[in-house]
């Protein structure tokens, strides 16, 4: 018998057997009873739990997680579990499948199972090597980055410590986050609330576009300037009286103990006899 063959009569026998647990769902649920297999037949639902085996497709740690967040989602077990597994899994990984899917006995042990026929049985070495060297990419959302983290933290060390796995996270960050938030979180509600203010700081920052210079004028060099209207008459009686001054006056040297007004030794200008006198003169050529 040929591959090809195999394979389609594999496709087939699951496919009856998927049909005969499909039938007995929908008669447990009509007669009033819980289904026994809680995960619904929906196609978003086969599709997220596609896997063909190949790395550059899906890869095991995301096809784990996809696992993971149905299961906890439906409250499912391995037995829900490994009825849906034969619509999405192809290839490579339902050829894996088939050969061992009676000697699995719980979800914990289908996990163990795949990671060991996939990545290797080194693959915690593999896996921590992945977690430390993982940081985020320059277009990656801080929110998808820790999803990731908390993901491959959970495969590496489920006991992991908050302190240390939050420690991780902030480290992978890229320089432009780290800027905005330089101290780690100590806590993952701290994390979570952190996460959404720098999502939306960075998506603002790179949204945001300076205005025109010719519409908003950055200096004062741009503004127009009102005209300055000089009285030539006036300012030409100014110069006139602060040059000349009363009949006599002769501008004295800048020295100590001399007059500005008289020119006389021996007293100041606010203290000048004559004083009045210039003060008159002043105030008839203005």
């Amino acid at each position: 018998m040929g591959v090809g063959v195999y394979c389609v009569c594999v496709d087939i026998c699951y496919s009856v057997v998927c049909l005969d647990k499909f039938t007995s769902n929908m008669m447990a649920a009509k007669d009033g009873g819980t289904p026994p297999n809680k995960i619904p037949f929906k196609t978003d639902i086969v599709k997220r739990l596609r896997f063909t085996g190949d790395p550059s497709d899906v890869t095991v740690l995301t096809f784990l997680k996809n696992v993971s967040v149905l299961t906890t989602q439906f409250n499912a077990d391995w037995e829900a579990l490994k009825v849906v597994l034969p619509l999405a899994l192809t290839d490579h990984a339902l050829d894996w499948y088939v050969e061992n899917a009676d000697t699995i006995t719980d979800l914990e042990d289908f996990c163990k199972a795949i990671k060991t026929a996939f990545i290797g049985a080194d693959y915690k070495v593999e896996l921590n090597k992945e977690f430390v060297a993982r940081t985020q990419a320059p277009e990656e959302s801080l929110r998808r980055y820790t999803e990731v983290m908390k993901g491959l933290a959970r495969q590496v060390d489920p006991k992991m410590a908050v302190g240390e796995l939050l420690r991780y996270i902030w480290s992978g960050m890229t320089p432009e986050y780290r800027r905005l938030n330089p101290v780690p979180p100590k806590t993952h509600k701290e994390l979570d609330s952190l996460v959404l203010e720098l999502d939306a700081t960075v998506q603002a920052t790179k949204r945001y576009s300076p205005p025109d210079p010719k519409n908003f004028p950055l200096s004062g060099d741009s503004l127009p300037r009102a005209p300055i209207v000089v009285d030539s008459r006036r300012s030409s009686l100014r110069s006139a009286s602060a040059s000349q001054g009363p009949p006599g006056y002769n501008p004295p040297p800048r020295s100590n103990g001399w007059c500005d007004l008289c020119s006389q030794r021996g007293h100041w200008a606010r203290v000048c006899p004559q004083r009045e006198e210039f003060q008159r003169w002043l105030q008839g050529h203005q």
